[in-house]
């Protein structure tokens, strides 16, 4: 049988241009243990992912994103108590 694929909106960030997303299972079956893995480990796994894609400067971030950042990252100096520790966020994301 050939490669099953998902016919979906395009998600926002996705390269692909024809809206169609490979099915999750594809990419399961070509990482070994990712079925089998904790959301703790898949959360890892994707920061991992991301952080070796920004150290291959593979990200182009848009002038507004970094302005945007900039001016949370400020309000967080001055008021750190309006910001989540990243323990707390993830924990928040599993309730």
């Amino acid at each position: 049988m050939g490669k099953q694929e998902v016919v979906l909106k395009r998600p926002v960030g996705c390269r692909r241009t024809d809206g169609i997303i490979p099915a999750m299972s594809s990419l399961s079956l070509r990482i070994p243990g990712l079925t089998e893995a904790t959301v703790e480990q898949k959360l890892e796994l994707i920061d991992e992912l991301w952080e070796s894609v920004r150290r291959a400067g593979a990200i182009e971030i848009p002038k507004d994103h970094l302005a945007e950042l900039e001016k949370r990252v400020a309000e967080v100096s001055r008021d750190p108590t309006i910001a989540l520790a990243p323990a707390q966020a993830r924990s928040l994301l599993k309730e």
